[in-house]
C-alpha cells in the first residue's frame, strides 16, 4: 500500500508522531475538492486517546477539501457519528458483514 501511496499523485498519506514515534497514519485519495478515506489506523497502545479523531480533524481543516467520504463497518460508525458525518447502510457487502458510507460536507 505505502508504495502505491507514493507513485499514485493523488493519493496522499499521513503519519502522527508522538516524541518521535509514529502512533498512527491516515490515507486516501484526493479528487479536487472531495477525500476519500481509505486507511485509517492507530497503534494498539494509543487507541482510545484521541489520536484518531485528532487525524480526521486534520483531514476535515484542510481549506482545500469540502467532502470527506469514508467507508467502515458497523463498530466505526459511531467514531465518524461524532464528528457529523451522514452514515447511510450499504448492505451486506461480504457474507454476513454490513458495510456503511460515511459523508462530510462542509458548510
Amino acid at each position: 500500500m505505502y508504495k502505491d501511496y507514493r507513485q499514485i499523485p493523488n493519493r496522499k498519506l499521513f503519519g502522527c508522531q508522538k516524541d518521535s514515534q509514529l502512533i498512527g497514519c491516515i490515507g486516501g485519495e484526493q479528487n479536487s475538492d472531495t477525500f476519500i478515506i481509505r486507511h485509517i489506523a492507530v497503534t494498539q497502545e494509543k487507541r482510545g486517546c484521541g489520536v484518531g479523531s485528532s487525524m480526521i480533524q486534520f483531514i476535515l481543516n484542510d481549506p482545500s477539501i469540502k467532502t470527506v467520504i469514508a467507508e467502515t463497518d458497523k463498530e466505526a460508525v459511531s467514531f465518524y457519528r461524532k464528528f457529523g458525518f451522514h452514515i447511510t447502510s450499504l448492505g451486506e457487502k461480504y457474507p454476513g458483514v454490513e458495510r456503511f458510507a460515511c459523508q462530510y460536507t462542509l458548510k
